[in-house]
């Protein structure tokens, strides 16, 4: 339901018509009122004017009263009113008069008027025929500025505090609340940037650890601290998989976030690309320990079916056994899926095709209290966004086990580890729920920007996504659009108890329960706004916060941020075409496996031909593969 237009009612009875949820402006109520005030208070305070000891001589206070009263109403009424009376106390006023009198009258006059106007405007406030009884309800305008400046710490709060953030111009909060993680909710153009910005530019501004999910480049355009580590731009830092991929578990995490799994007919492919993906790891940190980069696991990833099970035997049995027959069409299929999962190393290997000293990021390193680096490390979509979902959900994916195991020590207060994220569900699947479940105690500050929950649904599931809202104190809404996330939202904004009643002489009160905010007002009342409230710019953004207890309508003022640097400049490697693979000579030990490999096939195609015979079948022409053919394939 939309917002109600107030009616105004200049009668003393609102017609039956009018719904009781709809404000109603009562004009001879007020008016009434105030008369009767201004009528009340003057004569008491003209009297009390005259009891105070004056120098001069006064007029009569009767006579002053009446025909003052005359000579105030000959004015309000344009001098129509009141002619003969009031003429006559101006006449006495001039013969008999003093200062004193004429400035007690004025100072009584400008006191009844002050006080009747505040009578007559609150009596004027429109209000409907609905009253809250129970549940948390919708505060606005001032009430809600009130109620979120009890809600903020106080000045010395704020100096105890290590790592409190201004929410709002009117809102400190608490590390302890920033610690219950926060969801934006929005449509385009809503307003989520407003208030990422607002919180962004505190965390840059007091160096607090922040890795921050930038994918329209707007955040790195306007904070110039921040590293970046994303392949599409040639400034980027390179993320040290060698340093953050050390262990089992890590090898393990990395592999399911470059390879996502599947659901049915496909789920065993991807699960056995994850292993072979695994095993390549694996090698890597038995032979290299963490001293490689993506080249590296690049060149493993690409090895044909025969060298790699024989290299995974050792490393990884369980993985070698999948491709164990290099003939058969399960090794055909699981090398066909990892090929293809693993496309995205071989994009990153031509970002990062070394590594280098002095512009090494490491997540693991990031989280310890001992990091002396940047403290905040922004990455971004691009061009390619599986790339970019891969290695943005590899990096968080590896980190958090990290984060909420035991080595990390719980430091719930002094410690901050801020990840923001723009648009979450573009990110691809991350482990957020341990994260968001566990990692209070270890400091950890999330802030995820959703422009549509169904989104997050498809990418999450129903059951994971659903969980989110139960592990997340602070939701802030700004405008919603039509659809089912607005009427998602508006549902678990909660209920509360109302009592209503008709305009009818004879009805009688009701009690019901009611949305808090029905999914109309999200998309009304919310959003882009206009105005000298807004400060200088002019402009800003109203959103709905819910924390506990009753939610709170604030306005956000829109701030105009210098641009200090470009928001991406794209990498060489993004704008070249194809080239011809580099041919490398075939050393030793891979010419004896090609010749190996021609005995054994050579060995089948007899073997295959003589079964046939007995069987009684003609054999087709069998060949073994020449040495050159085969050399061929293995320079390939």
């Amino acid at each position: 339901m939309s917002k109600s237009t107030v009616y105004d009612c200049w009668s003393w009875t609102v017609p039956p018509s009018i719904e009781p949820s709809r404000e109603v402006r009562y004009w001879p109520q007020g008016l009434l009122s105030g008369a009767c005030i201004a009528a009340l208070t003057y004569p008491v305070a003209l009297w009390l004017g005259w009891q105070i000891p004056s120098s001069h001589s006064l007029m009569n206070y009767g006579q002053a009263l009446t025909g003052s009263l005359a000579a105030l109403g000959n004015l309000a009424t344009g001098t129509i009113s009141f002619r003969e009376p009031a003429a006559a106390f101006w006449e006495v006023a001039k013969e008999q008069a003093t200062f004193g009198t004429l400035a007690r009258v004025g100072v009584a006059a400008g006191l009844t008027g002050w006080t009747s106007a505040w009578v007559t405007r609150r009596e004027l406030a429109p209000r409907s025929n609905m009253w809250h009884i129970g549940g948390n309800q919708l505060l606005s305008g001032k009430e809600a500025i009130a109620e979120a400046r009890r809600r903020s710490l106080t000045k010395k709060e704020q100096r105890d505090e290590l790592h409190a953030l201004s929410l709002h111009r009117d809102w400190t909060v608490s590390k302890k609340l920033l610690a219950r993680h926060m969801f934006i909710y929005g449509s385009v153009g809503s307003g989520k940037s407003v208030i990422l910005k607002h919180l962004l530019e505190q965390v840059v501004k007091l160096d607090k650890k922040a890795f921050i999910y930038d994918i329209k480049g707007d955040f790195t355009s306007i904070f110039e601290r921040p590293a970046i580590v994303c392949p599409f731009d040639k400034r980027s830092w390179i993320w040290d998989v060698g340093q953050d991929v050390a262990t089992q578990t890590q090898a393990a995490a990395f592999s399911q976030s470059i390879i996502p799994p599947e659901e049915g007919s496909g789920a065993f492919w991807a699960s056995a690309a994850q292993a072979l993906l695994e095993g390549c790891v694996r090698e890597l940190q038995a032979t290299k320990g963490k001293n490689w980069g993506w080249a590296d696991l690049a060149a493993l990833v690409a090895r044909p079916a025969e060298p790699m099970a024989k290299a995974l035997s050792l490393y990884y049995p369980r993985a070698a056994a999948l491709i164990a027959n290099p003939d058969s069409n399960t090794t055909s299929s699981c090398m066909a899926v990892l090929a293809n999962g693993t496309a995205v190393i071989e994009r990153l290997a031509l970002a990062w095709p070394e590594r280098k000293p002095d512009c090494m990021f490491s997540m693991l390193d990031w989280i310890k209290d001992s990091y002396e680096g940047r403290k905040q490390v922004i990455v971004q979509s691009g061009p390619d966004e599986v790339l970019a979902r891969s290695y943005i959900s590899a990096m968080i994916n590896v980190a958090v086990p990290e984060i909420i195991s035991p080595s990390l020590p719980d430091d719930e207060s002094g410690r901050f580890l801020g990840f923001f994220f723009d648009e979450l569900s573009s990110v691809g699947q991350l482990k957020i729920e341990p994260l968001l479940a566990l990692g209070r105690s270890k400091g950890v500050v999330a802030c995820m920007a959703v422009q549509d929950w169904s989104q997050v649904e498809k990418v999450y599931g129903d059951k994971t996504a659903q969980a989110f809202s139960g592990l997340v104190g602070t939701h802030i809404i700004c405008q919603l659009q039509v659809g089912e996330t607005r009427e998602k939202i508006s549902r678990n904004l909660g209920k509360r108890t109302v009592a209503w009643r008709t305009h009818d002489d004879k009805a009688t009160v009701h009690e019901e329960s009611k949305s808090v905010v029905p999914p109309g007002r999200l998309t009304d009342d919310l959003g882009f706004r206009k105005g000298k409230a807004y400060g200088k710019e002019r402009w800003g953004i109203r959103a709905i916060v819910q924390t506990t207890g009753d939610l709170l309508l604030l306005d956000w003022p829109g701030v105009s941020y210098p641009k200090v640097r470009e928001g991406q400049k794209r990498a060489r490697w993004t704008k070249q075409g194809a080239r011809p693979v580099e041919q490398k000579p075939m050393s030793p030990s891979d010419a004896q496996s090609a010749a190996e490999v021609q005995r054994v096939l050579k060995m089948t195609a007899d073997q295959a031909a003589a079964e046939l015979q007995k069987r009684g079948a003609t054999p087709p022409k069998l060949r073994a593969v020449s040495d050159d053919e085969l050399e061929a394939i293995f320079r390939k």
